[in-house]
């Protein structure tokens, strides 16, 4: 029965575990939770059931572990065109993102001062999106979460407020405008496995 070569080094054992329990892209946290398996005597089809893979995709990831130990979690370039960014430049892809997730145009920017290399927002979001994370587009309006007795008990206000805007005393988009800067909407990145992204949702209900 294949398995991998005994695993006697504890460092080793825990950076494996802590691939699988935190590394940002899921591939690795897969490939690094089959080896920890098949140090502990699982078979590849065992292995394969588990991740819903054939066997053979087992036996080439021990083949990549025996080969390259920990750099043989990681995917190698099997052509096509060649990746903008190398894994360090990736990694601190998410880490921008996970600093600024609400603005990729400037993750885009730092990464391009820091890098040097160009990249489109359509292609950092791929890149994000491989990673695990998935951006959502939240709505501008909680009308579905607003209390509507309270709604109604406030509609003389707003009515008042209406009257004034007509007789120029206030403004009220202007309000608005600055009462939803204060309680932003935003796109942010959605739910990763095992993390929580959840975008902000305005306390605002229009």
């Amino acid at each position: 029965m294949k398995t991998v070569s005994p695993i006697t080094d504890d460092t080793i054992i825990e950076t494996l575990r802590t691939a699988k329990r935190s590394d940002p892209r899921p591939y690795v946290r897969e490939r690094a939770h089959a080896i920890l398996l098949s140090a502990k005597g699982y078979s590849l089809s065992q292995i394969g059931d588990i991740f819903e893979v054939q066997y053979q995709t087992v036996s080439r990831w021990i083949d990549d572990w025996e080969r390259s130990g920990i750099q043989g979690l990681h995917k190698r370039h099997d052509g096509g065109a060649q990746p903008i960014f190398d894994e360090t430049e990736t990694l601190r892809l998410l880490e921008l993102v996970a600093e600024e997730p609400r603005r990729l145009a400037y993750v885009q920017a730092k990464l391009e001062r820091e890098t040097g290399k160009k990249a489109s927002l359509s292609t950092l979001q791929r890149l994000v999106k491989k990673m695990g994370l998935v951006y959502k587009r939240a709505l501008l309006s909680c009308r579905h979460k607003r209390d509507q007795e309270n709604f109604d008990r406030c509609q003389p206000a707003l009515k008042n407020a209406q009257d004034a805007e007509q007789k120029g005393i206030i403004n009220c988009s202007t309000l608005m405008r600055l009462d939803v800067h204060n309680n932003p909407v935003c796109l942010m990145p959605g739910n990763r496995k095992g993390n929580s992204y959840d975008y902000l949702q305005s306390k605002v209900a229009v």
